[in-house]
């Protein structure tokens, strides 16, 4: 029998997420079963089974009683890096809320999105080379005058630049 495997992602949504799915995809090809400590915090204030299908193999639990844990942390495994390839496949938003999306995309009509960090993810993009200058999504924008655009940021000076 295979070893318990467990991961406890900290930080916010973004980051449970790159950590779960990047330990499931290793987990999945291993056939190990996968148990994830979903701890909802203030940068986190959501449980998982809340919004999202659960995953094939993972067991998710709000707290830990004595389960070893393999990793905690914010980081994916080593082996599923989100920059070299697309690891979230598997997430599906519950029905209620894909309707909910569904209509505010409806509401933008015709539109693109840009992702916009400033403070808290420049040095990570920096190292894994795909760090995006405010020059080159100006100019994204510029490319598409007739759609609305939706801005993703983490500050507001980032969301009023860019509006």
């Amino acid at each position: 029998m295979s070893e318990p495997y467990a991961v406890q992602p900290s930080g916010g949504l973004c980051n449970y997420l790159r950590v779960v799915f990047s330990h499931w995809l290793h987990c999945k090809k291993t056939g190990i079963p996968l148990t994830v400590i979903w701890q909802v915090t203030s940068e986190c204030n959501g449980f998982f089974l809340d919004y999202f299908e659960p995953l094939e193999g993972v067991t998710f639990l709000k707290e830990n009683s004595e389960l070893p844990v393999t990793y905690i942390g914010n980081r994916w495994h080593d082996e599923y890096n989100p920059y070299q390839g697309f690891i979230y496949e598997g997430l599906k938003p519950l029905s209620w809320l894909q309707e909910k999306i569904d209509v505010k995309k409806a509401a933008l009509g015709n539109y693109i999105s840009v992702h916009i960090r400033r403070t808290d993810h420049v040095w990570l993009a920096k190292a894994e080379h795909h760090y995006t200058s405010d020059d080159e999504f100006i100019e994204f924008i510029r490319q598409h005058p007739n759609d609305n655009l939706y801005i993703a940021t983490e500050n507001r000076s980032t969301q009023d630049k860019f509006y």
